[in-house]
Formats: structure tokens, sequence, C-alpha cells
């Protein structure tokens, strides 16, 4: 994550996210996550992937929503067309409706309304984010994506999981995560440490916020699985301190020592 991403995804309104060829749960999840947390701020969102969703990820929300490509935000209006049989093309706005007209040139038919086909293409001032691939590659295989958009990838840091990084991404653009967005990051965060096994002390406070925003542990999933660290039912009901909870949700709580004053 860099300070670029936080940047552009406060000023954009149109945002693409890819998942890579084969995606991961915790890739899938983290996707989803960012999906939902910037439509909350009533942002275009598509989620996209060349490849087909798994079994595995039929838990996460939002999976359903999932396109094999980008669905296009400019209207094409198509017919048949004759050399040199079309005089000129204008429009005009009248009762609140867009008229395009195209005028023939003498000697010719009119347009032959019937044969209008309507579709749509392309996409606009989109920024992209590749979900845990580092590869702007990832986002070939939509038409124009690579010429002239601007492509961010999202991957684990240093010391912080895929499912951690994109936690921290939502907290940054000041949206607090509900119960769905939780959830899913929740899972990609087990499926991600392989059940808290291996695991940093960046994704323990990241799986307390996520319990904390109303995030379910299943009772048959340890947090361990060795027993050592185990929770009976740790939440059977979204907890009601996350309403609560403001939008720096995933911050450090602040120290105090001996010695300092308030």
């Amino acid at each position: 994550m860099t300070n670029d991403l936080i940047a552009e995804l406060a000023n954009s309104q149109n945002v693409v996210i890819v998942l890579p060829k084969n995606p991961s749960i915790p890739a899938i999840a983290s996707g989803l996550a960012l999906s939902l947390s910037l439509k909350k701020q009533n942002r275009q969102v598509d989620t996209v992937c060349q490849s087909e969703m798994t079994v595995e990820a039929n838990n996460l929300v939002g999976v359903q929503h999932i396109s094999p490509n980008l669905p296009g935000r400019n209207l094409v209006i198509s017919f048949n067309y004759a050399k040199d049989s079309i005089d000129k093309v204008s429009y005009n706005v009248e009762n609140g409706k867009f008229n395009l007209i195209v005028i023939p040139k003498s000697g010719n038919p009119p347009l032959n309304s019937a044969e209008v086909e309507y579709s749509y293409s392309g996409i606009n001032d989109e920024i992209v984010i590749i979900i845990g691939s580092s590869r702007a590659e990832e986002a070939g295989f939509l038409p124009g994506v690579m010429e002239n958009k601007k492509i961010f990838c999202l991957i684990p840091g240093l010391n912080r999981s895929l499912a951690s990084e994109t936690a921290q991404l939502i907290a940054s653009l000041d949206i607090m995560p509900d119960e769905d967005i939780a959830n899913n990051l929740m899972l990609g965060l087990i499926s991600e440490t392989n059940h808290f096994q291996t695991v940093n002390a960046a994704d323990f406070e990241t799986a307390a916020a996520l319990l904390r925003a109303g995030a379910k542990l299943s009772p048959q999933e340890p947090i361990v699985a060795n027993g050592q660290f185990n929770l009976d039912n740790p939440i059977s009901e979204k907890s009601q301190e996350a309403s609560k909870v403001k939008t720096d949700w995933l911050k450090q709580p602040k120290i105090f020592r001996s010695g300092e004053s308030n």
C-alpha cells in the first residue's frame, strides 16, 4: 500500500478491482471487502477476474458480483453504413432527452431504425487496483486498461498479511467496515495465516479490530489449531460495541507511561 494509492482512491469515483488469474481465497476476500467498502461511499466499483470462482469462495459476501469482463461505460450506437451516404450527424436535447440526429445525403434512403444496435464499451477515468499480485499484466485481459490508466497493486506488507493490508487501506479511507466487510476480511485472514499458525502481531491486531467490527468466528474453527489459544463461540451476535467504533477502528491504542502527562 502506498500513499499514492490512498490519495488516488480519496479522489476517485470509478474503481476497477482486478483479481489475479486463479486467485487465492485471501485475494478474493480482500478484493470483495475493498469493493464493499468503496460502495459504502457511493462509488462505482467493478470487480473482475478472468478465472471462475471456486466453491471455497462461496462463503464470501459479494462473490456473485465478480465478472469476467468490464460492463463498459460508453454507449455505442451501431448501424449499417454505406460509404458517402451520410451528410452529417448532430444532436440536441429536448424535454430532458438526448437526440442523436443522422442526416442522409440527398438521394440516399433514411437510416433503417430496425438495424440500429446498442452496446457498451470502454472505461473512462477509473483507477485499477490489482489485489494479491505485483504484476500489472494481471489486468491485461481487459481491453484498454493498460493504456492511460492508473494501475496499483495491493500485496502483503513486510510484516502484514494481505487481509491486514486491505483492512489498513480501508481504515485509511475513513471507512468503518460493516459485518459483511469484516467477515470477508476475517475469512481471508484465517486462510492466509493457516488458522493463525503463521501470524504476526499486526495480523492479531487486525483480527481483534475485525471482531469489534462484527466479524464472527465459527465455534468449530479455533483461532489456533493446536489448541493453545481457543475462543469458544467468541461472538454470537454483532458486537454492540461496533456501532460505537469510530473510523479510526484499526489504529493502535494510545499507550500512557508513568511520568507522562495526559
